[in-house]
């Protein structure tokens, strides 16, 4: 007899003691699920130095977990293909609701040191928490990249009539090994393209980006009666170029990466011409050691309204063709 109630007692231990464990989950499903709030986040570049294009970034891969339910936030459809602290680009990822991120890989090269950085770590979830909005706003959740390995994690949100963001915590990033084609393809839609074509190494990934010389654009037209209307330029970095067309003094600027001339009278025609990067980049170095710092280079184009444009770079009588990655014919503008 005293055997048998000795197993009902187990027996109702073992079923409270399965209860509890259900209460648990129960309770932790529950407060997950309160926990839930509606979130995105940035990754941008910051600097104390106010250059040109200061602490330019690549950002590779950047992932958030949650690794209470297994949830992963990742970046947006399209990310610029690079930022830097002056500009006000910045990589977005996807709007959530959900719990908030409580780790973090992200992989970034950069341009100005010329190195891969990696970084896998823990973020501090409950403070993360407890400055961010409740249901009915937004939060966002900011990585600021500074030079040199610092990683600043900042959150803000939208139903603060101040909304700088509040510090949070810093990290460090560690050196890490990375190629070139992490640098020079570029995602778009479901295809992956080379977004510098015929760049060899990581150093001049580099400064196709970042060098700046002094130059400038001349046009010949075949029709001396037709009139230059509008010349526009893009960088390697994709941000547009203003070129001054009536200085007094020489400008410098960086590389192009693309040149488009509109031109003619009555009719009026278009081009745009893609420079190969390491065939510009080695024309700005080889011109740059000729004559004076200052003294600019000419980008010289021969412009016809049947046959593809031609190009090249000259300085102190030294002249470079250029050639044009998909050559055409000038596009003929409905007036």
């Amino acid at each position: 007899m005293k055997k048998i109630n000795l197993n009902h007692f187990n027996l109702l231990l073992s079923g409270i003691f399965v209860l509890l464990i259900i209460l648990y989950f129960a309770a932790r499903i529950k407060n997950q699920e309160y926990a839930k709030i509606n979130w995105t986040a940035e990754i941008r570049s910051a600097s104390e130095t106010t250059f040109d294009k200061a602490n330019m970034v690549k950002v590779i891969d950047a992932v958030f977990y949650n690794t209470t339910n297994n949830s992963t936030t990742q970046t947006g459809f399209e990310i610029p293909d690079m930022i830097d602290a002056e500009n006000q680009d910045f990589v977005t990822f996807n709007h959530t609701t959900n719990l908030l991120p409580d780790s973090l890989s992200l992989t970034y090269f950069s341009v100005d040191e010329k190195k891969f950085y990696k970084l896998i770590s823990k973020l501090p979830y409950e403070v993360l928490k407890k400055y961010s909005g409740n249901k009915m706003s937004e939060s966002v959740v900011l990585i600021e990249i500074h030079p040199h390995w610092k990683i600043v994690l900042k959150t803000s949100h939208s139903d603060e009539n101040n909304n700088k963001p509040v510090y949070l915590a810093t990290f460090t990033a560690k050196e890490t090994n990375g190629n070139l084609n992490k640098l020079i393809y570029k995602k778009s839609l479901e295809n992956e393209y080379n977004n510098f074509k015929y760049i060899r190494n990581i150093n001049d990934f580099a400064e196709v980006l970042k060098n700046k010389y002094y130059w400038t654009v001349s046009v010949q037209m075949e029709d001396k009666n037709d009139e230059l209307k509008k010349i526009s330029a893009n960088a390697y970095d994709e941000k547009l170029i203003e070129i001054s067309r009536e200085s007094d003094k020489p400008r410098s600027y960086h590389i192009p990466k693309r040149i488009s001339i509109d031109w003619g009278s009555k009719q009026e025609y278009g081009i745009e011409y893609s420079f190969d990067a390491d065939e510009i980049l080695n024309a700005f170095r080889k011109l740059s050691q000729s004559g004076g710092f200052i003294e600019p280079m000419e980008i010289i184009f021969k412009l016809k309204k049947n046959e593809p444009a031609q190009c090249e770079i000259s300085k102190d009588g030294i002249v470079i063709p250029l050639k044009d990655l998909y050559p055409d014919l000038p596009v003929k503008y409905s007036n």
